[in-house]
């Protein structure tokens, strides 16, 4: 699949200090972009009244904010779950 970033995205990655959950994003995306369709993507959940808007959970409570339309996946948001629904989408 092909991978785009908004600067939000790579804003939210900048301010989280954990190793743990940064190790998590990257293998995140690395399987995103080998993944050959969505139903490839691992803990991948389409969320409700939405038609592009999906979410990954990464433990500790965080969340990955995507939208993916056709072949190409942009990922928007990365923050906390108490935070997520409230920026994204």
């Amino acid at each position: 699949m092909i991978v785009a970033y908004k600067g939000a995205f790579r804003r939210d990655a900048s301010k989280i200090s954990d190793r743990l959950i940064k190790k998590s994003i990257s293998s995140i995306i690395v399987q995103v972009k080998e993944a050959s369709g969505i139903s490839n993507i691992h803990r991948l959940v389409k969320l409700r009244k939405y038609k592009v808007h999906y979410r990954i959970e990464i433990e500790n409570n965080y969340r990955v904010g995507l939208i993916i339309r056709n072949n190409k996946v942009w990922f928007v948001r990365v923050l906390h779950r108490s935070k997520i629904y409230k920026k994204f989408p």
